[in-house]
């Protein structure tokens, strides 16, 4: 509850990419990436409120989403149904 939390606002999503950014620079890129993986329905539950938010808000979650590698290999992924929607979506 407390990531979904903090997570929700695109100003604490900000902050979290950024310090995923200094993290990386310190060469922690294989905790990062576990601690992505381990939390992977914590990202798909932002991810579905963050598709009923405004363009940019969308575009920072798939952004995210890239980033972390979420996007499993089939279509039917639900982070790749996501991401076609918004590839058709207009904003």
């Amino acid at each position: 509850k407390f990531w979904t939390r903090k997570l929700s606002k695109s100003s604490g999503l900000i902050l979290f990419q950024q310090a995923v950014e200094e993290l990386e620079a310190k060469g922690k890129q294989e905790d990062i990436e576990k601690w992505v993986r381990n939390n992977r329905d914590l990202f798909y539950k932002l991810s579905s409120a963050y598709m009923k938010k405004r363009g940019m808000e969308k575009a920072l979650m798939a952004y995210i989403i890239e980033q972390h590698h979420l996007c499993g290999p089939g279509a039917r992924d639900p982070f790749a149904l996501q991401m076609e929607w918004l590839v058709s979506d207009h904003s």
